[in-house]
């Protein structure tokens, strides 16, 4: 058997699940497995759960391997006490949290559009903005955060880079969050070091709310078509340790 495991915590719900599952509905010996971490996209109550969920397909010829599957699960389950809580299981009948709004759609989109407005920008900072894209028949990947790559790939210029966005925003009494995470409601913005090379690179990840901070920054990269390097180095710099 072939066994092929989907982690669609990237796009939940935006998966095309059902697409997927009719391309192969007629395979034999295959058995799919979607799995999704609950804490990202879909925003349906499960943040407080701390948990994930697990999708099995398999071939409608294939009802033996399916029951073996279930009972194996089943046993697992009862032997180590996994599965949800009795107020996790509440959650499944929460009406403030089950509807049919599709809450990673609107952050996917919200990238798609700040991408398109930023990303023929290359100056003395931003050397090219990286996005799941393939531009030969103009299809957007579904993807929740923007690389930018600067034109000095150093610790110490993604930083100032990172410094110039944050003043920008506390001109307004607004902060942008730096944290590794995506598919929340604000923006937020992070730059990562290669162990190997020592080389960086900044990504920002637009969030599902489209106000006041989206705006903020998205004028905070087009300004850099008018900075020069040394003055935005001297300006914005902090040494890193």
């Amino acid at each position: 058997y072939l066994f092929v495991i989907i982690d669609i915590s990237l796009c939940g719900d935006s998966f095309d699940l059902e697409g997927f599952i009719n391309k192969i509905y007629d395979l034999k010996k295959i058995v799919v497995i979607i799995v999704e971490s609950l804490l990202k996209l879909s925003q349906q109550g499960f943040e407080m759960t701390n948990g994930g969920r697990a999708s099995w397909f398999f071939n409608k010829n294939d009802q033996d391997l399916y029951e073996f599957f279930e009972k194996t699960t089943q046993n697992y389950i009862q032997v180590t006490g996994a599965g949800l809580s009795d107020f996790n299981s509440s959650l499944l009948d929460n009406s403030l949290f089950l509807n049919n709004y599709n809450y990673s759609e609107r952050i996917l989109e919200n990238n798609v559009c700040f991408y398109n407005e930023i990303k023929e920008l290359h100056n003395e900072i931003i050397e090219e903005i990286i996005f799941g894209e393939d531009k030969v028949n103009s299809v957007h990947y579904g993807l929740p955060f923007i690389f930018v790559k600067l034109t000095t790939p150093s610790e110490k210029f993604n930083n100032a880079f990172l410094n110039y966005l944050k003043k920008d925003m506390e001109k307004f009494s607004l902060n942008l969050d730096v944290r590794d995470s995506f598919g929340f409601r604000n923006i937020s913005a992070q730059y990562f070091k290669d162990a190997n090379s020592g080389l960086c690179v900044f990504k920002i990840a637009i969030g599902h709310l489209k106000g006041a901070k989206y705006y903020l920054l998205l004028d905070s990269f087009k300004k850099t078509n008018n900075l020069k390097k040394n003055d935005f180095v001297k300006k914005y710099v902090e040494w890193v340790k």
